[in-house]
């Protein structure tokens, strides 16, 4: 008896610490948007990056997260050009 006592417990535990994990990811999605940026002649990543930032960003790390996200594998952008930029409220 105490081992399915055991047991029913520690499931219960398990599936409310599933829960509670996936909820906090899902409110951190839901503080992020997203924008279409054309690129004009003279623009460049860290000029965009520094546009759609908030003032606590490492603009580094917001570049790797734009290159990233629109599968760019080097810092070449072209006039015409659109990239999405992810912002975070």
């Amino acid at each position: 008896m105490r081992k399915l006592v055991f047991i029913v417990l520690f499931t219960a535990t398990f599936v409310l610490m599933c829960t509670f994990a996936s909820g906090s990811t899902s409110r951190k999605e839901n503080n992020v948007y997203y924008k279409i940026h054309y690129i004009k002649s003279g623009d460049t990543l860290w000029d965009i990056a520094c546009l759609y930032s908030n003032n606590d960003t490492n603009i580094n790390s917001y570049i790797k997260e734009i290159k990233e996200f629109n599968k760019m594998k080097s810092d070449n952008i072209n006039s015409g050009q659109n990239i999405i930029i992810p912002i975070h409220k």
